[in-house]
């Protein structure tokens, strides 16, 4: 196994295991036991594959079909994860393209001499529109 799939494997295992972590420390929250064995058997999984990849002396000899699939789990999770914060990004770039730097330039561009004016149009399209319950 070359260089590259050794770091990319590695990070995997590293994002995984911080996971784990994760659904370890939520389950632990909630008093899950079933949810609390699953996070630390995944995040024992991940460490062990982990310290494999760190090793200088790592041979991919020494990966098991199990370890692959352990491999494949945690590239399903990492690509969901950069997909849920791709959409997250483009949301606020779009809002920000769309919504906040039109109003901006608004403002920047309003009458030098009318401050009154400029503290009312700011409020204007900065305003949060509540909903009514009628």
């Amino acid at each position: 196994m070359n260089k590259k799939y050794i770091d990319l494997f590695h990070l995997i295992c590293q994002s995984s295991e911080a996971l784990a972590e994760q659904a370890l420390d939520e389950n632990t929250k909630k008093n899950d036991e079933a949810g609390i064995r699953a996070a630390t058997i995944m995040h024992d999984d991940f460490m062990r594959l982990s310290d494999l990849f760190a090793n200088p002396d790592f041979s991919s000899d020494s990966l098991t079909r199990a370890d692959y699939a352990k491999l494949m789990v945690g590239t399903y999770f990492a690509v969901t994860q950069i997909n849920s914060r791709i959409e997250r990004d483009k949301k606020a770039l779009n809002g920000y393209q769309i919504d906040v730097l039109p109003k901006l330039d608004q403002l920047i561009n309003f009458d030098d001499k009318d401050e009154e004016g400029l503290k009312k149009l700011a409020s204007q399209l900065f305003a949060i529109e509540e909903k009514s319950d009628t």
